[in-house]
């Protein structure tokens, strides 16, 4: 068993997928349901958490990196970031 919580490695997922540019959110999901069974809900929990930017082209959503990850951290919770440092848990 994996001591690498299951977050962590859609968290990889979605900010690899991301680093080249924005990418069609329904193939991001797709993609990630087919070759690592990831879900739905875990993808766009995903996103929320990095603070995507989403973009609307033609009726299709894409999400973009922010340009500055130090940001993901800035809205965390005090002590959640206590909890994290002292713990381990990235989720």
């Amino acid at each position: 068993m994996s001591s690498v919580p299951d977050c962590a490695w859609v968290r990889g997922y979605v900010l690899n997928s991301l680093e080249d540019g924005p990418v069609r959110v329904a193939d991001l999901i797709r993609f990630g349901e087919t070759e690592f069974g990831f879900s739905r809900g875990e993808i766009q929990a995903t996103g929320q958490h990095f603070a995507v930017i989403a973009q609307d082209r033609d009726g299709e959503l894409y999400w973009m990196r922010p340009a500055n990850l130090f940001a993901i951290w800035w809205g965390l919770r005090p002590d959640a970031a206590r909890l994290e440092m002292r713990t381990g848990a990235l989720c």
